[in-house]
């Protein structure tokens, strides 16, 4: 390139206007969380998954209900600890 040419790309690009900044929205609101009755896939009983273990798990990246309620979870976590041939995975 010849220096003309590179004084030239030098002024335009001094002259031409700034590069807007983008536009940034504001984040949405927080969901509201509320306390809810869940009938159980093993015994039938309902329990309450309360609003703070929703917005914990949420905020972990979990987003279904359970579908087992605690001493259903704990049964199946031991018995699947004791009989690893039964892993689900």
């Amino acid at each position: 390139m010849s220096n003309k040419t590179v004084i030239k790309q030098a002024i335009n690009r001094i002259l031409s206007p700034p590069v807007p900044a983008p536009v940034v929205k504001p984040a949405p609101p927080a969901p509201k969380y509320v306390d809810k009755t869940i009938v159980c896939a093993g015994c039938g009983a309902s329990f309450t998954w309360e609003a703070t273990d929703q917005a914990y798990y949420a905020r972990i990246g979990t987003l279904s209900a359970p579908r087992w309620c605690p001493p259903c979870r704990r049964k199946r976590r031991e018995f699947f600890q004791a009989h690893p041939e039964f892993d689900r995975k």
